[in-house]
């Protein structure tokens, strides 16, 4: 590993993944931190100890690596959560879609078995290459968001508006309904 390798990942793996992950978080993880924080000191001790400069460069490498996989996984789980709220909801499936109901569950298969491939290859490749399985956790966060790009946000507050009206006249309805019956049960035991 060369000063120059690492800062290539930094750029064109690191970088694109952790810009993702904070658009969609809205904040920084601190985890990745942690390991940014780690990959700079081992930098700092290999620009300042010439003895010490091919162990660093590695060290850092490795807690950069880390930094990735993290932050990748966290975007495939937090969109993950977004599109199992969605396939969960067979009210938002059918009315506020862009897309068939039997097209997001394809999509939400696809997704599922491209992050179960992902984590089978993380774990063949724990101790030897954390990075192996990024580009998979990478696809299958993707592959999630496009089942959340598919719901329409509009259709969405229509459902929502609609739902809560029809929950308030079944309210009424019921508390209606237990008042006749209380008192139709009073005159008769009377």
């Amino acid at each position: 590993m060369t000063e120059l390798e690492l800062y290539k990942f930094h750029e064109e793996t690191f970088k694109p993944i952790y810009a993702d992950l904070i658009a969609i978080l809205g904040s920084k993880p601190e985890q990745i931190a942690f390991e940014l924080e780690a990959a700079l000191s081992h930098i700092a001790v290999a620009k300042t100890n010439d003895e010490l400069y091919e162990k660093n460069i590695e060290k850092a490498y490795g807690h950069l690596q880390r930094a990735s996989l993290d932050a990748v996984k966290i975007m495939w789980l937090e969109y993950r959560q977004r599109a199992e709220k969605i396939i969960l909801d067979p009210d938002m499936r059918a009315f506020a879609s862009k897309a068939s109901e039997s097209e997001l569950v394809i999509k939400y298969q696809k997704a599922e078995l491209t992050a179960i491939n992902a984590r089978k290859k993380e774990l063949n490749n724990t101790g030897n290459d954390p990075s192996a399985s990024i580009s998979e956790y990478y696809e299958a966060a993707q592959l999630f968001s496009e089942i959340i790009t598919l719901i329409d946000p509009e259709k969405v507050a229509k459902l929502t508006r609609f739902k809560s009206k029809y929950k308030t006249k079944e309210v009424a309805i019921s508390f209606l309904v237990g008042v006749i019956s209380s008192g139709f049960a009073a005159l008769m035991l009377a």
